[in-house]
């Protein structure tokens, strides 16, 4: 499935490497959908999602917590895994074929 979106990002990326030297940046992207609740909050959604190769190592320095970014990406998915205290849990994952920079959140000043 065809993935396209705009979020933010919850975390800033964490580029590896597998065993054979491939780069991998792994992101957290959310986003809000639907009405708000009673505590004036709309509820979000959550999709981890991973960049390979030469694109992983150039966007990862730029893919900082509370950026705004666009994705382009491929493979929508739920993986189930088991938590801490045995309970099963379940995760929306994507593969993506590029990531652009749309804003980056900036740190307010604090007036002293």
């Amino acid at each position: 499935m065809k993935v396209l979106g705009i979020g933010r990002l919850g975390k800033d990326a964490e580029l590896r490497r597998t065993t054979s030297g491939l780069a991998v940046a792994n992101i957290l992207l959310a986003w809000n959908y639907g009405k708000k609740g009673t505590d004036g909050m709309k509820p979000s959604q959550w999709l981890e999602c991973s960049l390979f190769g030469a694109v992983a190592e150039k966007v990862t320095p730029y893919l900082k917590k509370g950026t705004q970014v666009f994705i382009d990406g491929r493979d929508l998915h739920v993986e189930t895994f088991e938590k801490k205290d045995g309970s099963l849990g379940s995760k929306l994952c994507a593969t993506l074929d590029s990531v652009e920079v749309i804003h980056e959140r900036k740190k307010e000043e604090v007036p002293f």
